[in-house]
């Protein structure tokens, strides 16, 4: 076969994927297993890949995918215990929105600093956890 039909039938699983994900908008769990079982017949038929190593190469993906659900797992039950302990706050345009100074801070001397929050014109309202409905306004 030559190398751009080589090329196109490389690249037909993931325009596969394309076209039912976002052309017919099917959820990806209807999508993705059909891409992988032609990723599998392409590799099979066309590249002679032996059937041992297309059941280790799918164990592999299915191990490394596990390892990464762990850690997002992980994270969003880090994200739930801190809302539920008050550590942070999912309200966003009120009286929870704090400046962290750490970052991307208003209230900071930091090169990270908006020009708005710079100004003079404008003030910077920084809230703390334990006073938190009593801003302190500092004019630059």
């Amino acid at each position: 076969m030559s190398f751009g039909i080589l090329a196109l039938l490389a690249l037909l699983p993931i325009i596969l994927v394309f076209g039912l994900i976002v052309l017919f908008r099917w959820p990806a769990t209807r999508a993705m297993p059909i891409a992988y079982l032609i990723t599998c017949f392409l590799a099979f038929t066309v590249w002679k890949v032996p059937f041992s190593q297309l059941a280790a190469a799918s164990i592999d993906g299915l191990l490394t995918a596990a390892s990464i659900l762990y850690i997002i797992l992980g994270a969003i039950l880090l994200l739930n215990l801190q809302q539920e302990s008050g550590a942070i706050f999912d309200k966003i345009g009120n009286e929870y929105f704090y400046c962290m100074a750490s970052l991307y801070s208003c209230c900071s001397s930091s090169p990270l600093q908006p020009p708005l929050a710079s100004s003079k014109k404008f003030p910077c309202f920084c809230f703390n956890k334990v006073d938190k409905y009593f801003p302190d306004i500092y004019q630059y």
